[in-house]
């Protein structure tokens, strides 16, 4: 996947506020025990990647350093989710499409922000046909090209095999995943229904 950032801190855009959209969707469809936050969730999933797929970058900073740094790209990924008028279910979906593409491709420190990016714009597109995403306005609130926003796309859709379609199980099985490689110790309940449900995904993908 192109890049045009030399770290993982992405360019900062200027998006509103979608303050409580990350914690109603973690709050409706899982619960972390012992005072976690759901932000630590998907923080560990994340730099979990860069474990296994950049560990000279992982191993020469600063931990905390490197998740404060997903943890803004999480935000502006949960401010575009809102502006682009989707549910904030919607990040269980992005965040396992993307793992599916790191797994099947692996990932660099400075690929995370597009990485995500993409994923964003690709579920959208997928999953909620209300509403018109457009490259074009994508790449100019980012600043990138259009031509750079076209070719992201069309790589992670090559990452993941065009394979989106998704049943409830898929996505219970994933959100599962996360809270036991997260801890699985401090995990004493959870459901992911919600997420799920929200797809639809028996009606959308049937033959």
């Amino acid at each position: 996947m192109s890049s045009n950032t030399s770290s993982i801190s992405p360019r900062r855009a200027s998006l509103s506020s979608a303050n409580g959209l990350f914690r109603r969707w973690l709050n409706s469809s899982i619960v972390v025990a012992n005072g976690r936050s759901e932000r630590d969730l998907l923080v560990h999933k994340m730099s979990q990647w860069l474990v296994e797929h950049d560990r000279q970058y992982y191993n020469s900073h600063v931990v905390a350093d490197i998740h404060d740094a997903i943890a803004e790209i999480l935000d502006i990924i949960t401010n575009l989710v809102g502006m682009l008028k989707s549910s904030s279910q919607m990040l269980a979906v992005i965040m396992l499409y993307a793992d599916r593409f790191v797994k099947r491709s692996g990932i660099k420190h400075n690929q995370l922000f597009n990485l995500l990016l993409t994923s964003t714009v690709v579920t959208v597109k997928f999953w909620n046909e209300a509403v018109v995403v457009s490259n074009r306005n994508i790449a100019q609130v980012f600043e990138f090209s259009l031509e750079d926003v076209n070719l992201m796309e069309r790589r992670f859709l090559a990452g993941v095999e065009y394979a989106l379609c998704l049943s409830e199980d898929d996505v219970k099985a994933f959100l599962y995943s996360m809270l036991n490689e997260f801890n699985s110790a401090s995990v004493s309940a959870f459901t992911a229904v919600t997420a799920a449900e929200s797809l639809k995904a028996g009606q959308k993908c049937t033959p």
